[in-house]
């Protein structure tokens, strides 16, 4: 598959387009020096720490940088969708460990085996589904190496 990622150091949350009906939440990524609209958002995971929740249902640790990125994504869509009746409810893609404190992102992987935690190279795909009048986060990875 071939694919643009956004280098986290120019994010920039500016360049968000939020996409919204009654069953899609989309987001793209315009970068008006090139006149291009990315219509997915994919970053690069590097060094990250990869931690074991359950079956299938994983946990990486975010750096400082995919946090920010991440949160202001989130808040973005938690502006648009707040006092609006008609548009849905929305789940964060990032979460917090108070227990451990730090920030997250919830990943399911099938069939993998993976005890403890693990150090992850990967690239990761944001999308959301809408499941019974909620938008979830749906994060994919591609080309993950665990070390």
């Amino acid at each position: 598959m071939s694919y643009l990622y956004i280098k986290q150091k120019i994010f920039d949350i500016s360049n968000i387009i939020i996409k919204t009906n009654s069953d899609k939440l989309i987001l793209n990524y315009h970068i008006s020096d090139a006149n291009i609209t990315l219509k997915n958002i994919i970053f690069n995971i590097r060094s990250m720490v990869l931690v074991y929740d359950s079956i299938n249902n994983m946990k990486i640790i975010l750096d400082e940088t995919l946090f920010n990125i991440l949160n202001n994504i989130d808040n973005k869509i938690k502006a648009l969708l707040t006092g609006s009746k008609s548009l849905n409810k929305y789940v964060s893609i990032v979460n917090r460990s108070e227990e451990y404190k730090y920030n997250y992102i919830n990943i399911f992987i099938k069939n993998i085996d993976i005890k403890g935690k693990k150090i992850i190279n990967s690239q990761l795909l944001v999308k959301f589904k809408l499941i019974k009048g909620v938008f979830y986060p749906r994060l994919y990875t591609y080309n993950m190496e665990l070390k």
